[in-house]
């Protein structure tokens, strides 16, 4: 577009009415845009370029179009492989660069700085819009993260709750099943014990007996589950000194006279280790019962 606008400009630019500083800028301007966007010839800028210095010669352009003619020679001739001339130009670019900064330090500084304050208030009322523009959308961000955040901690808390109410009532079900389940074995530790009692047989009577203190056990651990705020083990050494204390009694020994010790490196098992160990232990405390302290008072 730009190329194309200049070309439309091209039968004007013979017209008296076109001041030759007018010329000039419309010159560079033209080969400026050819070095920087035409083709690797640059036929264009060299056209221009040549204008211009015809122009210089017939007229004075002004101190600018100067600048930007021998800048724009300086590139066209570096890019041609004309060194020496381009640095020529660029000598010459240097030297009418510094008479237009005098120039305008000189006529017109005034206007430079009401020019650079104007355009840095602009610059900084343009900057206080985009940080207040900044600052509302990361108010609106916060904003919505609270929220959403905040709905997750209402979210959670109502799930911990849920969660806590269901653990509480999981957990009273639980003893209560250990409550029945203990009840139940007592029944059938009582109804062993009356089957020993009319029993006249003695091997028959102590496989009862045998029998009813394993069931004891088992009940003792249930007991254990449920008496307690974990359903979901026991203390070990507690079961330990109770089980071994009514196996003691059991079998007629004085528990005054008698020194129990128990040693744990263990404090909690769950239910399901603590079951069979009961059995186990009782099979071997019953033992030592029975076997170790015959004829020992």
């Amino acid at each position: 577009n730009a190329f194309a606008t200049f070309y439309n400009m091209q039968p004007y630019m013979h017209s008296k009415e076109v001041t030759p500083i007018v010329k000039g800028l419309a010159y560079t301007s033209i080969a400026d845009l050819d070095l920087r966007k035409g083709n690797k010839t640059h036929l264009l800028a060299a056209k221009y370029i040549d204008s211009m210095q015809l122009l210089m010669q017939q007229t004075e352009p002004g101190t600018e179009n100067k600048v930007d003619y021998f800048l724009a020679k300086a590139l066209y001739d570096f890019s041609t492989g004309r060194t020496d001339s381009a640095k020529l130009a660029l000598e010459q670019f240097h030297y009418f660069k510094n008479i237009r900064d005098d120039e305008i330090i000189k006529g017109h500084a005034q206007d430079l700085a009401v020019k650079y304050e104007t355009g840095k208030k602009e610059q900084q009322i343009k900057n206080l819009a985009e940080q207040n523009s900044l600052r509302q959308l990361l108010l609106i961000v916060f904003s919505i993260a609270s929220l959403v955040f905040l709905a997750f901690l209402i979210w959670v808390e109502r799930q911990n709750r849920k969660i806590k109410k269901q653990e509480a009532k999981l957990n009273y079900l639980m003893k209560e099943l250990h409550h029945r389940v203990k009840n139940n074995l007592q029944i059938v530790s009582s109804l062993l014990s009356l089957q020993s009692v009319k029993t006249e047989d003695e091997g028959a009577q102590k496989a009862l007996q045998e029998g009813q203190y394993r069931i004891e056990a088992m009940s003792l651990i249930h007991r254990k589950l449920y008496q307690t705020d974990d359903v979901s083990g026991v203390n070990i050494k507690e079961f330990m000194t109770e089980l071994s204390e009514s196996l003691m009694m059991a079998y007629g020994f004085n528990h005054d006279n008698f020194s129990l010790n128990i040693r744990s490196t263990i404090t909690h098992i769950d239910a399901n280790t603590a079951i069979p160990l009961g059995l186990i232990a009782n099979e071997t405390i019953t033992n030592a019962f029975k076997y170790a302290y015959k004829n020992i008072s």
